[in-house]
């Protein structure tokens, strides 16, 4: 009874109409920080088509497979259909023009080539489309985050209307589908004959290659004997080209000089045995002469000794003696044969001297032809060369052509068999397209909305908040109560002074600094509830789970302020701003946990707000209870300990001392 009248009389001291205005604005203080707060942000979303966007369609409609595609006011027609903001249908200098001066707080532009590219997968080349959403946080930074959200929305329209075209193109020759299968059924009849053809080719393919392939293993060694034979060969005949080469001039520079000479000697020669014949003649000539005039002489002396007359011509009759006679004869005949046989020498020698010419001429002309002639035996050993490396290359080849042909029989084998299974397959294809015939699709146009968006992604929420402000009630409840905890103990006393210097125990006194608060405080957070349910439609699923644990956070927040303003005095209502800001960035009430700042994960744990803003959450929307009693645990810790602590600090308090009596700072 005693902490009551204490805490009554801390109450008193408010008399003065101002005092008591004082008391009033203090009990609307959490009205006004949270429930002001949440009433402008309710459903911010839920507002959403009053926000003006510009919608700027540039699309051409194009045509494809015979249809006109046109995407772009598709989408513009969806849009229409869904007035998710405040559409305005406008050019793009306009939308340029209005986010300049604040009008548009998002330009959606469809550019010019959207049809042609969301149908190009028709045509076989598909490409990607492109829609902006260009956004200007000069003008609201929010509005940007709001574009972020809507733009999956938008992104699946766009999607939706891009497939949607696309089938719309396709199921235009859908109707042609049973002709196109006629034809492929007859196609594949033709091909199964042509595969029977083929077949058969193969096979006599493989015997035609293999009487190849014996022909060129018989080759192969023959071009082997060949190339062997004509390397001998060249290795003969390059010597002798050296050879000749080099002493066939020197051969025939001798020659012409011995048929030089061989020419003078004819020469002299036959001009000697034609003046040797001259000079028999003449010798045979004068001994017949001299044989005349001795016959005279001898038959004038024969007759004047005789006394006989004298008769010219009876002079034969004594032209020798008997023993004279065929001595003479002899001699005449000696020296007419002699003149004979030097005339035929002299012949002889005339037509040796003019053959052995003749012969010299040959000679000097051979000795001309000499360098044509090595020409020719240079190039006919560079023929040989030329035919020894032909040789072996023809021996290398036929080799070659040897392993080729093998291969090639590798190959026509594998080809054979390989078409007897194109057989088998095209007897298999046309039995397929008979049995398939019945199975083909039958679709329409009709079909390519469905197709286009095939799927239906629900999102289903256990424990939905249902509006925006309703699910940051449960941040922005604690943020008012500790708020009004910093302003009452700027107001009330953290310890009174009357009940400090009384005989009352520290629990006592601090109980009756704390109870005026908190009675002030509960009845502020009634009055918030109150508000926010009635007001604004919070409906929580717990009332009394929520209405408990407000009255436990006031308490408990209410309790750890006062610490702090009995232990460092008016620094302590610095800190307790500090601890809010804190508890702003680290209690996970906007964000979850995980996506904050390491430092900030770490302090979670360590901030009574951080409880109360996970009970809330269940008591408000729904959830696991065992969350809401653990935090109603820790917050009851926060509340012991903190009041524990300052029935401690009001035990020291009770000695004065200087710094009592003139602080150094005071609130």
């Amino acid at each position: 009874m005693r902490v009551l009248d204490l805490a009554l009389f801390e109450l008193r001291r408010f008399r003065k109409p101002l005092q008591r205005a004082g008391l009033a604005f203090l009990l609307i203080v959490p009205l006004l920080y949270g429930a002001t707060y949440l009433w402008a942000n309710w459903d911010p979303y839920g507002k959403a088509d009053q926000i003006p966007v510009a919608v700027v369609n540039e699309d051409v409609p194009v045509t494809v497979k015979g249809k006109q595609v046109h995407a772009g006011q598709d989408f513009v027609d969806e849009l229409k259909d869904d007035p998710q903001f405040q559409w305005h249908y406008v050019s793009a200098a306009e939308a340029q023009r209005g986010q300049r001066e604040g009008r548009y707080f998002l330009i959606i532009t469809v550019p010019a080539d959207f049809s042609a590219k969301v149908s190009s997968a028709a045509n076989g080349t598909a490409e990607r489309a492109t829609m902006t959403i260009q956004a200007d946080d000069g003008n609201n930074y929010v509005v940007g985050t709001m574009a972020k959200v809507a733009q999956s929305e938008l992104h699946e329209k766009v999607n939706a209307a891009a497939v949607e075209a696309y089938f719309d193109a396709a199921f235009e020759g859908l109707d042609k589908a049973e002709e196109g299968l006629d034809e492929l059924e007859k196609g594949a009849r033709e091909l199964d004959r042509g595969a029977a053809s083929a077949d058969e080719g193969g096979r006599e393919l493989v015997q035609g290659v293999e009487k190849i392939k014996a022909g060129t293993a018989a080759l192969a060694p023959g071009a082997a004997a060949v190339s062997a034979g004509v390397d001998k060969l060249n290795r003969i005949a390059q010597p002798l080209a050296e050879l000749a080469m080099r002493e066939l001039p020197i051969v025939a520079d001798r020659a012409n000089r011995i048929a030089q000479l061989a020419a003078k000697i004819t020469g002299i020669g036959a001009a000697g045995a034609r003046e040797i014949a001259r000079i028999a003649r003449a010798v045979a000539d004068i001994l017949y002469r001299l044989c005349d005039r001795i016959s005279v002489w001898i038959a004038e002396e024969k007759k004047r000794l005789l006394g006989l007359p004298l008769n010219p011509d009876a002079s034969d009759d004594f032209l020798f003696t008997p023993a004279m006679s065929p001595l003479v004869h002899d001699l005449l005949d000696f020296a007419e044969l002699l003149a004979m046989e030097a005339a035929r020498i002299a012949r002889l020698a005339g037509a040796l001297d003019n053959e052995v010419s003749h012969v010299a001429r040959e000679i000097a002309a051979l000795k001309r032809e000499v360098p044509a002639l090595q020409r020719r035996i240079a190039r006919g050993a560079r023929d040989i060369q030329k035919l020894d490396d032909g040789a072996r290359l023809v021996a290398k080849g036929a080799k070659a052509l040897d392993s080729g042909v093998g291969t090639l029989l590798g190959g026509a084998e594998q080809l054979s068999s390989g078409l007897g299974q194109l057989k088998d397959g095209t007897g298999k294809l046309v039995d397929g397209i008979e049995e398939g015939r019945g199975e083909l699709p039958t679709l329409d146009s009709s079909s390519s909305s469905t197709l286009a968006d095939p799927v239906d992604v629900r999102l289903t929420n256990v424990h939905a908040a249902d509006s925006y402000g309703r699910g940051l009630a449960p941040f922005f409840i604690p943020i008012s109560l500790w708020v009004f905890g910093v302003v009452a103990f700027l107001m009330l006393h953290p310890v009174g002074s009357r009940a400090l210097a009384s005989g009352a125990g520290a629990l006592t006194v601090a109980l009756s600094a704390w109870l005026p608060v908190a009675m002030v405080g509960q009845a502020a957070a009634l009055l918030l509830y109150g508000v926010v349910d009635l007001g604004l439609g919070l409906d929580p699923v717990n009332v009394p789970g929520t209405i408990g644990l407000m009255a436990l956070g006031m308490a408990t927040f209410a309790t750890l302020i006062q610490l702090l303003r009995v232990a460092i005095g008016g620094a302590g209502a610095a800190v307790a701003l500090v601890l809010l800001i804190l508890q702003l960035v680290a209690s996970g009430g906007l964000f979850p946990v995980p996506t904050l700042p390491g430092p900030l994960v770490a302090l979670h744990p360590l901030l009574p707000m951080s409880y109360l803003i996970s009970a809330l959450r269940v008591t408000i929307s729904g959830g696991n209870p065992d969350i809401t009693w653990h935090s109603v645990a820790v917050l009851a810790g926060f509340f012991l300990t903190a009041l524990a602590l300052i029935v401690v600090m009001v035990s020291r308090q009770r000695v004065w001392n200087m710094e009592r009596f003139k602080p150094t700072l005071e609130l």
